[in-house]
């Protein structure tokens, strides 16, 4: 361990000069950037932030929603008595049971007692709130 200690120790005093000029270069780097910036007239956050302590930065966010009208029939809201779940189509009731949709349709038309061991019906179309809440 001392060897090593001696040769750093040695090491240090052969390359002095460097390590003076490097740490020199450095800080007239850093000056010479404050400087420039200030001159500029810029306010630079990491430097405006390193005297004031409440420097909070900030974001300014721009949302845009776009809505679009369905094209077509909405679709039938259905309501499985069996599980008492409401799917929001047909198709999305065949997909969650796992069943052909023409079952569902078959079911609903009256040609079958149930769909896949559910029974269903059909209670309005999508996006008709009152069906939706005088249903519930």
């Amino acid at each position: 361990m001392k060897e090593r200690i001696a040769k750093i120790k040695q090491h240090v005093k052969d390359n002095k000069q460097i390590y003076i000029s490097c740490g020199v270069t450095g800080v007239v780097a850093v000056v010479g950037t404050l400087i420039v910036v200030s001159q500029r007239g810029e306010t630079n956050p990491l430097i405006h932030s390193a005297g004031n302590f409440n420097y909070k930065p900030t974001t300014h966010n721009k949302v845009t929603i776009k809505t679009f009208e369905a094209l077509g029939d909405p679709g039938n809201v259905v309501h499985d008595l069996t599980s008492g779940a409401y799917y929001p189509s047909q198709g999305a009731a065949a997909r969650v049971l796992g069943i052909p949709p023409g079952r569902v349709s078959e079911h609903l038309h009256g040609k079958s007692s149930h769909a896949g061991g559910h029974v269903l019906e059909v209670i309005g179309k999508a996006g008709d709130v009152d069906v939706l809440a005088s249903s519930r």
